[in-house]
């Protein structure tokens, strides 16, 4: 009767072991769904370039397609493009798919906005998903049509315009993802907006060590569109500001 007992006592021991594991299985893989992702490698060749903003408040140095471009539109920011578009004419809407766009997210922030970013690099979406649920912002169709000439029109100081509200649907198809790039956390979201009768789809990167965003557009017709560069250029960014801002006020250093 004693090993019966003994034998009984294994036994229920072996079960509860493996409930155990299973149950550990589980959690484990529950906690690996919220770490953040490492960030894909190019499956291109890359070139390091060095591009200094508008009167050399910021160097910005980071990766491209070996036959890209840099440019610059304003103080604190940078654009890129493919080299064999940068002087054809486009209607303005159609250039996005060919421009990745670098800027300051800092500049001229309320505390409403840190929040959303920090809570963006928390793993909460929702604030910065309910910020973007507005129209895009109207871009001077007179402009030369042209890469170089769209430049000013990508600058931020023009695209916080104020637009009136289209409604709760305006955009559709978001999705987050914390990275862990090689500086720190990468925050991207896509989604998609319709303007002017045509859907596009936006990529923008936020890095959490650095007040630098970076962003594109996914087009299928495009045989490398800036979406798909944008997390790259996003990770091997790298900035040298030549600049302070303190209360407000920007000021040029030397």
């Amino acid at each position: 009767m004693e090993i019966k007992r003994i034998e009984k006592i294994m036994k229920t021991k072996r079960v509860l072991s493996i409930v155990l594991c299973l149950v550990l299985a589980v959690c484990t893989a529950g906690c690996g769904d919220k770490k953040e992702s490492d960030v894909p490698q190019p499956d291109m060749a890359m070139k390091t370039v060095s591009q200094n903003s508008k009167e050399d408040y910021v160097t910005f140095e980071f990766q491209l397609p070996e036959d890209w471009i840099s440019g610059s539109t304003n103080q604190f920011s940078a654009v890129a493009c493919p080299q064999s578009v940068a002087e054809k004419e486009f209607d303005t809407m159609e250039q996005l798919p060919y421009v990745v766009n670098i800027v300051n997210y800092s500049i001229q922030t309320d505390s409403e906005m840190e929040q959303v970013y920090r809570d963006l690099f928390k793993g909460n979406p929702e604030t910065y998903r309910n910020h973007i649920n507005q129209p895009p912002p109207t871009i001077d169709n007179d402009s030369e049509n042209s890469f170089l000439g769209y430049l000013n029109a990508l600058a931020p100081e023009k695209n916080e315009s104020a637009q009136p509200s289209y409604g709760d649907n305006y955009i559709s198809d978001f999705q987050y993802k914390l990275y862990q790039g090689k500086n720190g956390k990468i925050a991207e979201v896509q989604y998609k907006f319709q303007f002017e009768g045509k859907e596009y789809h936006t990529i923008e990167c936020y890095r959490e060590d650095i007040p630098y965003r970076v962003s594109g557009n996914f087009d299928d017709q495009v045989d490398l569109s800036s979406g798909e560069l944008a997390l790259w250029v996003a990770d091997s960014l790298q900035t040298k500001e030549h600049f302070t801002l303190k209360d407000g006020n920007i000021e040029k250093k030397g």
